[in-house]
């Protein structure tokens, strides 16, 4: 019989200690990103010539020259316009230079400008 009871109790002290620790819940979306996650999509620099602007669904084909810090060759290439992406001027044909973050597959241009 205490065999029996020492098994019972060893089993409630063991349900409840995995109950608290399952019950311990953090909450992920009000964390800030990590140095390590911003270093894992850096901002990169590049120059090429405007080839397409498709203003509905928010991209931008450009041919570059080869980026060095992806370790890309030369390409010609679509990359997505984000919400602060100012445009200005710019147009099919320019000569550019221009920032993205490459996330995954997505090039997602932060800034633009014609060459000086």
């Amino acid at each position: 019989m205490k065999t029996l009871s020492t098994a019972l109790l060893f089993g409630l002290c063991s349900a409840t200690l995995f109950s608290a620790h399952a019950s311990d819940r953090h909450d992920m979306a009000n964390m800030q990103p990590t140095a390590a996650t911003a270093e894992q999509h850096p901002v990169v620099n590049a120059t090429g010539e405007v080839k397409h602007i498709d203003m509905q669904e928010k991209k931008i084909t450009i041919a570059h020259g080869p980026v060095a810090a992806l370790n890309w060759p030369a390409m010609t290439m679509r990359f997505t316009l984000t919400p602060t992406t100012h445009l200005q001027d710019i147009k099919p044909g320019d000569k550019v230079e221009f920032t993205f973050v490459q996330q995954g597959n997505i090039s997602l241009l932060q800034d633009i400008h014609t060459q000086d």
